[in-house]
């Protein structure tokens, strides 16, 4: 009989932070830092911090507000405002952000840059996006492995890999002075925000909302059950997870900036890292990269199908069971990656723009619970909320922009060229509420 007061031991806490490590560290997580320390040159280690603030603090503070709040995962948190509304917003940012877009990228990526360097030919990515969602599907049709798939062997195998290329290259610098090397125009003024506007720009909070349901569901495997020991589980291997991030972050970073001396400024992240990898490791170069690639992009396509599919399962029941979404999601991830990623690319970032900041809120309101327990609170507060993220979905339309729009929305609300437009309006909308709720309570 399984101890109902047991608590996460460091040992299992390390396992849980490692698996959710590796779902989160795709090869986006990998290139971009990469970029910004080649572009930032000599201001490197305000643009990093600044990445750091947003690209870890905002996922973490997803992660915890799963862990305070109680919640099995996102549907769980939004369906606290109304369940129809939980159930089509769930449903939405997992089709949008898995079989739609992310998961179609985790073979397009990983063979563009770990594989298409060998060799070129019009049906390798057919025959090797066959081979790739294979592998996707062997481990998500075995749900309750993946802490031990992606915690125990592919993220310390993706570690092990990534900590040679690192070791390569910094090791064998001649100083780790960065101070003579050349800026690029938008990090000079302030690269603190200019990092800081990267790091938010990642949408990494959503993911964290996303995999929250694997982190919880892997902490009542290993036997904690009492929602107060879940919550400090979730908090403890979240603040795992997102430290190992920050530090990685920061590393990349320095790599992106140090490889300025030996080939110059890329055209973007993934040219530099392939030039950087090819540069220290010659003949070897190929087969590091690859090992990086495809195992970075394959724990987080297993991450984000096993979510989606069994979200799916628990929103629509009656429809399909868990595996037979997994098998829906694998087939549409594949068609995508292999006709039409770019058309479905212009259209899925609009939704996801749209999406953003009713997620951030979402996140940021379940770090009180009190106010949770309120669906006025959080109706109002996502209600102001949504009037912005409209303005940001036209803003991102493939098809431009409408201008009168975009000076409307300029001029009404602060930071909306930064993409911050919802801040101020999600205050609001929190101080009506909370008067609301206590005016409701009071009579």
């Amino acid at each position: 009989m399984k101890n109902q007061h047991q608590t996460l031991s460091w040992r299992q806490s390390t396992v849980i932070g490692s698996m959710l490590f590796g779902l989160f560290f795709g090869a986006g997580n990998l290139i971009f830092p990469v970029q910004m320390g080649q572009e930032a040159g000599a201001n490197l280690w305000p643009a990093a911090l600044g990445f750091v603030v947003t690209a870890v603090g905002l996922p973490l503070l997803s992660v915890v507000a799963i862990g305070v709040s109680g919640s099995k995962g996102l549907n769980d948190m939004s369906e606290r405002v109304l369940p129809k509304y939980g159930h089509i917003f769930t449903a939405l940012l997992y089709f949008v952000l898995g079989p739609l877009l992310s998961i179609p990228r985790t073979a397009t990526v990983s063979y563009e840059i770990g594989f298409s360097q060998f060799t070129q030919h019009p049906l390798l990515l057919f025959a090797y996006s066959i081979f790739f969602f294979i592998c996707v599907a062997y481990f998500s049709l075995k749900p309750s492995g993946i802490m031990t798939w992606v915690g125990k062997w592919m993220n310390p195998v993706f570690l092990i890999f990534l900590a040679l290329i690192l070791a390569g290259v910094l090791l064998t610098a001649d100083s780790f002075s960065f101070a003579a090397f050349p800026v690029a125009p938008k990090y000079q003024e302030a690269p603190f925000l200019q990092g800081f506007l990267n790091g938010y720009n990642t949408m990494d909070v959503i993911a964290g909302l996303i995999f929250g349901i694997l982190v919880v569901r892997s902490i009542h495997q290993v036997g904690v059950t009492e929602d107060r020991d879940v919550a400090m589980g979730t908090i403890k291997s979240g603040a795992l997870s997102m430290g190992l991030m920050a530090v990685i972050y920061f590393l990349l970073t320095m790599l992106g900036a140090r490889s300025l001396e030996d080939i110059g400024l890329a055209q973007n992240g993934g040219e530099a890292l392939i030039q950087i990898v090819s540069t220290k490791f010659g003949v070897f170069a190929g087969i590091l990269l690859f090992v990086v690639m495809f195992v970075a992009c394959l724990k987080t396509a297993i991450g984000l199908i096993v979510s989606c599919a069994e979200t799916f399962a628990e929103i629509y029941p009656n429809v399909l069971d868990q595996e037979k979404w997994t098998y829906v999601f694998i087939g549409i991830s594949f068609v995508i990656a292999n006709a039409g990623l770019n058309a479905i690319l212009a259209w899925a970032v609009p939704f996801l723009a749209f999406m953003y900041p009713l997620s951030i809120v979402i996140a940021l309101l379940h770090l009180v619970p009190a106010w949770t327990k309120r669906p006025v609170i959080m109706r109002w507060t996502l209600g102001f909320t949504l009037v912005p993220a409209c303005f940001d979905l036209q803003h991102a339309l493939p098809t431009g922009s409408i201008a009168a729009l975009d000076h409307f929305a300029g001029a009404v609300f602060p930071f909306y060229s930064y993409g911050f437009a919802w801040v101020l309006p999600a205050i609001l909308g929190l101080l009506i509420g909370l008067v609301h709720s206590y005016v409701i309570r009071k009579d």
